[in-house]
């Protein structure tokens, strides 16, 4: 037979918090009526906020009197599937939801209505102990995942309903509970979405760049960043009704927040980096002395937990918006964070037996602080490159002799050129160290990727940067007031050298086929849009080009490469059926293993032609063979005069050889000795 006691059924109890905690009484008595005790007690409780209003965004809104209707119910079977269920809700950012779990207590004999009562509420309060400490462990618990833990529980506010069902059958007591959860969320499903692929932006473009960064200068550069990108949101300070404020979301995208979103922020990019860190919560002293609430954040280097306070080290002012201050970054517990008052949670020696906090502050090690680069410059005159200059600290145990630095460009990963340490590599003030990659005229508006390897203590650690020669060029030209400008001659340069590299890859594009901004990236428009074909004509002159043919020699031809340094491909042809010996020589030089294509000519490279070359180098190629000797002499304007001739129609070709005669007069100028 089935009993249901209408005297000890619960009214729908109501508790308010952002970290769950159980704070429920059994009744003082038998007469007392259960419900009322729990509800008398529940209403005098007041929940720790951490600066969390409960009500975010219910300004104007009725409070929820009673649990609201949902079909997103689970039946839980333990209580890991039940914190489970919750965690999976909150991490969707789901509300509200409702979560089922029954109770079974056997009965020894026949209790009065006062053993019953009592009976009860004990279990009542039992279950509820046990399912809040199963979300406050389970669901929202830090577990070093960047997404959940102090992320989830630090952008909540919620009201949990219960409701209970006593039912005696068969002389057992069973409870059926339902807990119904309706949250606030500070930011959205789709938001958190949004500032998913901020993080994996910056992450990945460089922005913020930790690959092959020690775990300090990993936390340095995250501390950096958030001082450097947020501004302290002073206008919905204390304005519960704006949720934003408290979020990485506002952060990322609004670029301001209080101390909660700086330091869940701060959180979850430490974990994203593999660095574990905590949120931390507490009160400081406001100027008039009263409690404040401050969130801030532990980071571990190391065995040990250091204070973070990114909120407070953000010091930046009108004159000066970057303005970063350390005087709270990685700080012991003798330091000036013993200010602060922490909140229950965090105050405990459970929780600080399991985080050890260091009683001093960090003191970097020589590794924490690598090599930096420092600045960049474009190779000018002769060549064309980006220069990359490098702090190279007195680390312990360094080895910069085997130090290096690889490069690649654009998106390809393979490594284009490397260029080894050299101690007489010196900027002009002799501070930093010079490292050089070439390029092309048509890789000039590419991306180069700089990677640094350096050996200490026989283990390579690397550290990077990227760069173009067309973001120089910009940068360049931005700074230079071209009505006063001190350096004439480095302006006109750099204009035509970014005027080459457009032309060229105008040319390059249509002869060998390929896209502009899909296989390289397209240089900024020229200065100068167009050129006279007569004056280009007359500045390459007439081919100045001698030939003395034999009877094996029947012909020479010459292409041009426009790589870093120009270079001259020579092509001599055999008569038809000689296959005998065949040696060349570029002035007194002789050619090692001259290239034999499969047509059956022979192809050198006279390399390393830089635009000061240009107008003033004439090559002799000498061709001796079994019963002969030819030769002919070769420079870049004869092979520029013949490409005029050869194609008198097309544009491409007229303003690729006229930027190119601008580039290397331009470069003579440069280079020119002062009188």
């Amino acid at each position: 037979m089935k009993h249901r006691y209408l005297s000890i059924l619960l009214a729908l109890i109501i508790m308010f918090t952002t970290n769950p905690a159980a704070v429920y009484a059994a009744a003082e008595s038998a007469s007392v009526d259960p419900a009322a005790a729990v509800l008398d007690e529940l209403g005098s409780v007041e929940t720790e906020t951490f600066g969390l209003p409960a009500d975010v965004g219910a300004e104007g809104e009725e409070e929820l009197e009673e649990a609201p209707e949902t079909d997103n119910v689970y039946a839980a079977d333990s209580l890991e599937s039940f914190a489970g269920f919750v965690k999976e809700c909150l991490l969707r950012r789901e509300t509200p939801f409702a979560v089922t779990i029954d109770y079974e207590v056997p009965l020894e004999g026949s209790e009065d209505q006062a053993a019953l009562q009592a009976l009860y509420n004990e279990k009542f309060a039992l279950v509820n102990e046990e399912t809040s400490k199963a979300v406050h462990d389970l669901a929202i618990a830090h577990t070093g995942v960047p997404k959940e833990g102090d992320y989830i529980n630090g952008q909540i506010a919620w009201k949990r309903f219960i409701n209970s069902d006593p039912v005696i059958e068969n002389n057992i007591l069973s409870i059926h509970f339902i807990y119904t959860y309706a949250v606030d969320y500070y930011a959205s499903a789709e938001e958190e979405a949004k500032v998913d692929e901020e993080i994996a932006r910056i992450l990945s473009d460089g922005t913020l760049d930790l690959e092959g960064l020690t775990d300090y200068a990993k936390v340095k550069a995250i501390h950096d960043f958030i001082c450097g990108t947020i501004t302290y949101d002073d206008v919905h300070v204390g304005d519960t009704s704006y949720a934003h404020q408290y979020t990485p979301y506002a952060a990322l995208f609004d670029h301001t927040a209080v101390c909660q979103g700086y330091a869940l922020l701060f959180y979850r990019l430490c974990l994203e980096a593999g660095i574990d860190t905590r949120f931390i919560a507490g009160t400081v002293k406001d100027d008039e002395g009263n409690d404040e609430p401050h969130a801030w954040n532990i980071v571990k280097l190391g065995d040990l937990y250091y204070y973070v306070d990114t909120t407070w080290d953000d010091q930046e002012t009108e004159e000066d918006p970057q303005a970063i201050s350390y005087e709270y970054f990685l700080k012991g517990t003798d330091s000036s964070f013993t200010e602060r008052t922490l909140d229950a949670d965090y105050a405990g020696e459970e929780f600080w037996e399991k985080y050890p906090m260091a009683e001093s502050d960090y003191v970097p090690s020589g590794l924490d602080i690598p090599p930096t680069f420092e600045s960049i410059s474009l190779l000018l005159g002769g060549q064309i490159g980006v220069n990359f200059f490098v702090n190279l600290p007195a680390l312990e145990g360094v080895d910069y002799t085997k130090s290096r630095m690889d490069f690649t460009v654009g998106d390809s990963e393979e490594v284009v050129c490397s260029d080894t340490f050299d101690p007489r590599d010196m900027n002009a003030a002799g501070t930093y160290y010079k490292f050089t990659c070439p390029v092309s005229s048509i890789q000039m508006a590419d991306t180069i990727h700089a990677k640094f390897y350096y050996d200490v203590n026989g283990e390579e650690y690397f550290t990077e940067a990227d760069y173009s020669a067309q973001k120089y060029i910009e940068s360049y030209m931005d700074s230079v007031d071209e009505a006063n400008d001190p350096a004439p001659d480095e302006t006109a340069l750099v204009k035509a050298l970014a005027d080459y590299g457009y032309y060229a890859q105008q040319y390059l594009s249509s002869l060998r086929g390929w896209t502009l901004d899909t296989d390289h990236v397209s240089m900024a428009a020229p200065s100068v849009t167009g050129f006279d074909r007569d004056k280009v004509a007359e500045a390459v002159g007439e081919s100045a080009a001698k030939v003395e043919y034999s009877d094996e020699i029947t012909e020479f031809s010459s292409s041009l490469l426009l790589d870093s340094n120009t270079t001259l491909a020579v092509y001599v042809t055999p008569a038809e059926g000689y296959d005998g010996s065949v040696s060349i020589s570029v002035g007194e030089t002789l050619v090692d293993e001259p290239d034999k294509l499969p047509d059956g000519r022979y192809r050198i490279y006279i390399t390393d032609i830089g635009a000061t070359k240009l107008k003033e180098y004439t090559f002799t190629v000498t061709v001796k063979t079994d019963n002969g000797t030819a030769a002919a002499t070769v420079d870049v304007y004869s092979y520029l005069s013949a490409l005029l001739k050869k194609y008198p129609d097309d544009e491409k070709v007229l303003n690729l050889v006229g930027s190119l005669v601008n580039y290397a007069d331009a470069a003579e100028t440069y280079n020119r000795p002062a009188a």
